[in-house]
C-alpha cells in the first residue's frame, strides 16, 4: 500500500486492478489526491494459444509491413521472443502525430506506432523507437494517430501488424481497416487468471473505489465477487463499462479519458461526487 498526501481522496482505499509496474503513473496520481491504493492483479500475460507460431511467422516477412502497431507493452516481449531484429538506436523520442515531416519516416521502411508512454518505453527498451504516439492511450486513438500521420505525409495506407492479446477487441483493426488499411491482425499472446491472496480480495470488496481497466479484469472480479462489493467501481472504457453492466454489477462510473489524471478525477467523483477541477 502506498502512503498518501492530503487531498481530495484523503483517507480513501483505492484498489488498482493492474501490476504494480503497469500502474506506477496511476498509482502516484492517486497518491498525491491523498488515497492509498493497493494494487491487485487478476491477471497476467502468458504465451500465445499456438505458442507463438504466427507471430514468427509474421515477424519472418517483416518487410512486407509499414507499420508495427502495438497496443500493450506485454506484446512487446513475444515479438522479441519472435525474433524481432533491433534496427533503431536505443534511447529515440517518440515524434508528434500533429508535426510529421520526412526525417520521421526510417530508411528501413516500418513505422511503429505505440498505444501509451508504458508501451513506447517497452519497445524503446527492446530497441525500437516510437514514431507515433497518440495523445490519448486507445487502441482507437492508436488507428487515428497511424491514420493521421501517414495522411500528412501523402503516404496511401499499407500494411500493419498489431501483435493483440488473445480475444483483445476490434478497435485497432476496424479503424484501421475502415481507412483502407491491410491489417494483419496476430495473436502475441493470452491473458492468464492470476489468483490473488484471499485478504487482498477482502480488501477489495471493502475499498471505496476499484479501478478496472479491461472487459476481462471486470470478467474476473466478477468470478472473485468484487464487482458486487461494496466498492464502487471505475471503469476505464466504453468496452469496459459494457461488459461491467453485462455481468449484472451496478453502473460504474466511467473515466472520461484513460490518462492519470481522468481516471483519478473519476476515483474522486465515485467516492466524493465532486470531481477535481
Amino acid at each position: 500500500m502506498t502512503t498518501a498526501t492530503r487531498g481530495p481522496l484523503t483517507g480513501r482505499q483505492v484498489v488498482v486492478c493492474r501490476r504494480p509496474d503497469d500502474a506506477e503513473a496511476l498509482t502516484d496520481r492517486l497518491q498525491r489526491a491523498g488515497a492509498h491504493v493497493r494494487c491487485l492483479p487478476v491477471q497476467a500475460p502468458g504465451p500465445a494459444t499456438d505458442g507463438g507460431a504466427a507471430l514468427r511467422h509474421a515477424v519472418a516477412r517483416l518487410d512486407r509491413y509499414r507499420w508495427l502497431a502495438v497496443t500493450s507493452a506485454a506484446a512487446v516481449d513475444p515479438l522479441i521472443t519472435a525474433g524481432l531484429p533491433v534496427r533503431r538506436p536505443v534511447g529515440g523520442v517518440a515524434s508528434s502525430t500533429l508535426t510529421p515531416s520526412p526525417s520521421a519516416v526510417p530508411e528501413d521502411g516500418l513505422l511503429v506506432g505505440a498505444v501509451g508512454p508504458a508501451t513506447a518505453a517497452a519497445l524503446d527498451r527492446a530497441g525500437w523507437r516510437t514514431d507515433v504516439l497518440p495523445p490519448q492511450a486507445t487502441a482507437a486513438d492508436l488507428a487515428r494517430a497511424v491514420i493521421e500521420h501517414d495522411r500528412a505525409l501523402g503516404r496511401s495506407p499499407g500494411a500493419v501488424l498489431a501483435p493483440l492479446a488473445a480475444g483483445a477487441g476490434p478497435d485497432l483493426t476496424a479503424g484501421l481497416g475502415a481507412a483502407g488499411y491491410d491489417v494483419e491482425r496476430i495473436e502475441a499472446y493470452a491473458m492468464a487468471a492470476v489468483i490473488p491472496d484471499v485478504a487482498d480480495v477482502d480488501h477489495a470488496r471493502r475499498a471505496d473505489a476499484v479501478v478496472v481497466a479491461a472487459p476481462s479484469v471486470a470478467r474476473r472480479l466478477a468470478e472473485l465477487g468484487v464487482l458486487n462489493g461494496g466498492a464502487r467501481i471505475v471503469a476505464i472504457g466504453p468496452r469496459t463499462t459494457s461488459a461491467i453492466l453485462a455481468l449484472g454489477a451496478r453502473p460504474p462510473v466511467e473515466a472520461a479519458a484513460t490518462d492519470p489524471e481522468a481516471v483519478t478525477n473519476a476515483v474522486v467523483a465515485a467516492t466524493t461526487g465532486t470531481p477535481l477541477v
